[in-house]
C-alpha cells in the first residue's frame, strides 16, 4: 500500500486545499488517518476518497478540527 497515493488522493481529486497533513498508518489495506481533518474536507468525504484507493480496504478517521 502507498501511503502517498492515500496521502495525495484528495489533492488529486479536489485540489491542493484538500491534501491530508495528518499521519497516515496502513497495515494490510486498513488506513489510519491521525491529525487535523483538511479545512476543506468532511469526514464522509475524506473517507469515500480514501476508500477509492486501490488496495484499501477500510478506513479509520482520528482527525479534529483544523487549528
Amino acid at each position: 500500500m502507498n501511503d502517498d497515493r492515500v496521502r495525495f488522493e484528495p489533492a488529486a481529486t479536489l485540489g491542493p486545499d484538500a491534501a491530508v497533513e495528518s499521519d497516515v498508518r496502513s497495515e494490510n489495506g486498513r488506513i489510519t488517518l491521525t491529525g487535523d481533518l483538511p479545512g476543506t474536507l468532511s469526514g464522509p468525504l475524506l473517507e469515500r476518497l480514501v476508500r477509492s484507493v486501490p488496495g484499501v480496504v477500510d478506513v479509520e478517521l482520528r482527525l479534529g478540527a483544523p487549528a
